[in-house]
């Protein structure tokens, strides 16, 4: 790696040779935020199809059957409560004696009933049967995020940054969402798209009654292993990747905090302003070095 040269004003400033994709020229992978979240989620949709045809020859009668069953029990169930309640619910004082003239549920308010159970039932079979799973949904929802997120982050090419989105964790599965490298540094943003509300507590977030202690590892070692994967000859030391999760959707505590080693930051607005306003520390020469080594060594997650 070359040094800082003598007529760069700038301190601290690594240096590159300009290679790699040209100024202004969108970068491999630009849209393809979330490709392999929304691959994974047609997949699991398309099993989820062959699944319900798969088990249509039992399902679809059980989803007929039950209700018919569930309406007969309930009708069955009204007449006999009017039944005991006109004779005193088998209760032999002279108070119960007395017989009633009239049933406390009729014919008509116990056929709305029990069409109303009966209805009920049928609903939550047929969405037990053929509804979307949620695990699948949770891909579907991901994807989203993703997607949303690289479009935000797109923005900072105006301003000098490169960005790649969905690429594998070299020697594993794993993929990194969206890795942002320009003059304020490396960042490996992990998108998260979740519902309700993080807290922090007893030393880790928490999203509901879930720690997510393993999440924000996960997340510090994708940013370790992109660092390894990006030193070679144009660039030299391996270069520092800050892990950052961005979390979408959901309360945060704060707008932005650290904590186990990974920037947490509240919406992509907040996350670009974040990278943006940081202390400049490579130049257009090292981002366009380190962007042509992250595209070689960091394939696309889907193909």
């Amino acid at each position: 790696m070359s040094g800082p040269r003598d007529d760069d004003p700038r301190p601290g400033v690594i240096l590159a040779p300009r290679r790699g994709p040209a100024l202004g020229e969108r970068p491999p992978g630009a849209n393809d935020a979330g490709r392999s979240a929304r691959s994974e989620y047609r997949r699991r949709r398309e099993q989820d199809r062959q699944n319900i045809r798969r088990y249509l020859h039992w399902t679809l009668p059980l989803a007929v059957v039950g209700p018919v069953g569930v309406y007969l029990a309930a009708r069955f169930a009204v007449t006999a409560f009017n039944h005991w309640f006109e004779h005193g619910f088998g209760l032999r004082t002279s108070a119960a004696t007395q017989v009633v003239s009239r049933a406390p549920v009729g014919g008509h308010e116990a056929n709305v009933l029990a069409l109303l159970v009966a209805c009920f039932v049928a609903i939550a079979l047929a969405r037990a049967f053929w509804g979307p799973r949620e695990e699948t949904g949770a891909w579907r929802k991901g994807a989203e995020g993703e997607e949303r997120l690289g479009r935000r982050l797109q923005k900072l090419e105006q301003h000098g940054f490169r960005v790649l989105h969905d690429r594998l964790v070299p020697g594993s599965q794993a993929n990194v969402d969206h890795l942002v490298i320009g003059p304020t540094g490396v960042f490996a943003v992990d998108a998260k798209n979740y519902s309700g509300k993080l807290t922090l507590s007893k030393g880790t977030l928490w999203h509901g009654r879930h720690p997510l202690t393993k999440t924000l590892a996960v997340t510090r070692w994708e940013a370790e292993r992109v660092s390894q994967s990006l030193s070679g000859p144009l660039v030299g030391e391996s270069p520092d990747v800050k892990p950052v999760m961005c979390v979408l959707g959901a309360e945060l505590p704060r707008h932005r905090f650290e904590i186990d080693g990974v920037r947490v930051i509240s919406g992509g607005r907040r996350l670009v302003r974040d990278i943006e306003n940081r202390r400049a520390v490579l130049s257009s020469e090292a981002v366009n070095g380190l962007m042509e080594l992250a595209a070689h060594s960091l394939p696309p997650a889907a193909p």
